[in-house]
């Protein structure tokens, strides 16, 4: 009789991180008031930078990745940070695992996920930063990168 209480509970847990980790990561993105990310494809992005002499932000995540979601979640939808870089950047989400995705990593190699990328208006890389950061620390760092 234990045993049947316990796999209950250990299901409804499990089920309950699954949920933690999935649901959230589309409004991060679409709420509005943070990171507004292009919608086109990298090379698409890479062009509207150059345009606009922007930066170009790319992050590479895994659709695994439970740090890339926190990132979505609590870092690319905080109002300050979307200010600062739909401002100064073109902001693009790459799979890394998948189609552009697997060329950036080739030519870029990664570390872990999520990385995110920081290349100048004329396609240099910049710099990176690797890891779940909060948004304090995600403007420090980038800010870093660019220099200001």
């Amino acid at each position: 009789m234990k045993r049947l209480i316990g796999y209950p509970v250990l299901l409804m847990s499990l089920a309950f991180v699954m949920y933690a980790f999935t649901t959230p990561e589309k409004k991060a993105v679409l709420d509005g008031k943070g990171i507004s990310f292009f919608e086109g494809s990298l090379e698409e992005a890479k062009k509207e930078a150059k345009q606009n002499k922007k930066y170009l932000f790319v992050d590479v995540y895994a659709t695994w990745c439970g740090p890339c979601k926190l990132l979505k979640r609590n870092t690319f939808s905080d109002a300050e940070v979307g200010t600062y870089f739909n401002e100064n950047f073109v902001s693009k989400m790459v799979d890394g695992e998948r189609g552009e995705g697997l060329e950036l990593v080739r030519k870029h190699p990664i570390a872990g996920y999520p990385t995110m990328f920081v290349f100048d208006s004329e396609g240099n890389l910049k710099g990176k930063v690797v890891g779940y950061q909060t948004p304090s620390q995600l403007l420090s760092r980038v800010e870093q990168i660019i220099g200001k």
